[in-house]
């Protein structure tokens, strides 16, 4: 029995002994990083709240023509503003300054030298300028919904083999573009 126990003690030992000898992980844990990011802030402050914003497109005539992202209360005057003001050749007496835009919303300035061709005999002071389908360039029915480049060219292609466009909806005759595109398009567009 004294030997159980002398084999007993001497597994202890050795095991113990062992375990001293043994490296040990030890965990650094870094205290000046604060794991609420909020922590940090004065609670009395008060965080601005962030207006909503939109997207809306401006091209003709000018300065910089593109997508511009602007707060939802934005109006005409200062989409323009945004874009570089206008070209000298601008003509804004169809363009209301002050209607205010919409999400998605695509303003066309004209040139004087196409006033006749762009607005309608009826115009309203409250839309944008359309575009005459029978007279635009490349780039001014390009700035369509729904038309890209290639469609643009397709509808000039097919007013040179056919003719001008006795109405707007004759569009629809153009390969590529159906009700869909049309009904997208139909209030930025006049056919004169």
């Amino acid at each position: 029995m004294k030997l159980n126990i002398s084999f007993f003690l001497l597994i202890l030992c050795s095991l113990l002994s062992g375990c001293a000898m043994s490296p040990e992980t030890v965990r650094y844990e870094d205290t000046s990083f604060v794991s609420d990011p909020l922590s940090s802030f004065d609670h009395e402050e008060t965080v601005p709240v962030i207006d909503n914003t939109i997207y809306v497109s401006v091209m003709g005539e000018v300065m910089s023509p593109g997508v511009y992202i602007l707060p939802e209360s934005s109006r005409v005057f200062e989409l323009i503003n945004e874009a570089g003001g206008t070209t000298k050749d601008a003509d804004l007496t169809g363009i209301n300054m002050v209607l205010k835009l919409t999400d998605g919303m695509q303003l066309y300035v004209p040139g004087i030298s196409s006033r006749e061709n762009n607005a309608p005999a009826d115009s309203s002071f409250n839309s944008p300028a359309l575009i005459n389908i029978n007279t635009a360039t490349l780039e001014e029915l390009s700035t369509l919904t729904g038309i890209g480049a290639t469609r643009a060219k397709a509808i000039i292609d097919y007013r040179e083999k056919n003719g001008p466009f006795n109405t707007k909806e004759d569009l629809m005759l153009v390969n590529g573009i159906k009700q869909g595109i049309y009904d997208g398009l139909k209030d930025e567009i006049c056919a004169q």
